[in-house]
């Protein structure tokens, strides 16, 4: 069993990590005729010069689509950012976590408050396309919609940032990249997706270079939720040190998120503190608070090296997480 972050991570806090992948679903046919195996790569399988159909591997799952889609459910709002960026947004007619992370402007309507969706309200929208947030959406555990339930409808499904069920969610920022490379691919925006990654790197380069007298420095990501610190290491968490040329101080931590003690945290010295939030300023001001208060004599919070990540849109996926790290060297810059 690997266990792995939820974007959800205040709310699998509370409800003991409930989220998290702890195993696979064994319902995963899809609309497709063949599968892709036991592994957990999400990847472009096959397209012929940017004619349909195009064929994807989703979480070992091979999806096959005739034609670009045009009734698009997302399962988690701020993904409507990176589909209105490659100039497909309009596909999009809903989406569903209505009640955990705001919409961006948007003509699509909240299908539901939550993070899984039942199989009858998700099937009742006409969609032709599920784009997933995390494949718990999909794995049928409380009545939401499966992969063999979408295919019985011919609509297609696909799982945003490798988050697979039974398999560590990736690291790596380049997962941000493959997204929009595969999205360009189903919706038949190769060169669009292409033109958006080109920015997109650039854009971390700046940020990246806007940071070179912290370079090498360590940093530590971490979330107070009800007066526990949680270190925060894997899937976007992760990427975001990563990317700004920081080191991790959790990288050694055999979990993706994990309660940690603030004496765990002051033996490791962090010189950088990214602590993830739920809520508005304020409630960013209310964790800035409460994390300087726990770690009062960490090198970061003594320098004053301390950046905020609202997690709802760090969650999702896409150009939001470009922005989040571009955001956190902001934050960092102008207080060196």
């Amino acid at each position: 069993m690997t266990n792995r972050p939820s974007t959800l991570v205040p709310l699998c806090i509370a409800a003991l990590l409930a989220l998290a992948a702890c195993g696979s679903d064994d319902d995963t046919a899809s609309n497709s005729t063949s599968s892709a195996g036991d592994t957990a790569d999400t990847t472009v399988a096959t397209q012929s010069a940017g004619a349909y159909p195009v064929t994807v591997t989703s979480c070992g799952t091979d999806v096959t689509f005739d034609e670009a889609p045009s009734a698009v459910v997302a399962g988690w709002p701020t993904i409507i950012n990176t589909l209105d960026a490659l100039g497909v947004g309009e596909s999009v007619i809903g989406y569903t976590s209505a009640d955990l992370a705001t919409a961006p402007a948007t003509d699509a309507e909240p299908i539901a408050p939550d993070f899984r969706t039942s199989r009858e309200v998700m099937i009742a929208t006409g969609l032709d396309m599920f784009l997933v947030n995390d494949e718990n959406q999909i794995d049928g555990s409380e009545g939401n919609v499966t992969w063999s339930d979408l295919a019985t409808v011919d609509a297609g499904a696909y799982v945003l940032g490798g988050y697979c069920l039974d398999a560590p969610a990736p690291t790596d920022l380049q997962v941000v990249y493959d997204d929009i490379d595969t999205l360009g691919q189903i919706f038949g925006v190769t060169e669009q997706a292409t033109e958006l990654n080109t920015q997109l790197a650039q854009q971390i380069d700046t940020a990246a270079s806007s940071l070179d007298d912290l370079a090498g420095a360590t940093a530590a990501v971490v979330q107070a939720y009800d007066g526990t610190l949680y270190a925060l290491s894997g899937s976007y968490y992760a990427m975001i040190p990563a990317a700004l040329g920081l080191e991790s101080v959790f990288g050694d931590l055999d979990a993706n998120f994990a309660e940690i003690s603030p004496e765990e945290v002051l033996t490791l010295a962090p010189d950088v503190v990214i602590i993830i939030h739920e809520g508005d300023s304020d409630d960013a001001t209310a964790a800035v608070a409460e994390v300087s208060e726990l770690l009062a004599s960490a090198p970061a919070i003594t320098n004053g090296q301390i950046a905020t990540v609202q997690n709802g849109t760090l969650s999702g996926g896409g150009i939001n997480v470009i922005d989040a790290i571009t955001d956190v060297a902001e934050q960092l810059s102008s207080m060196s």
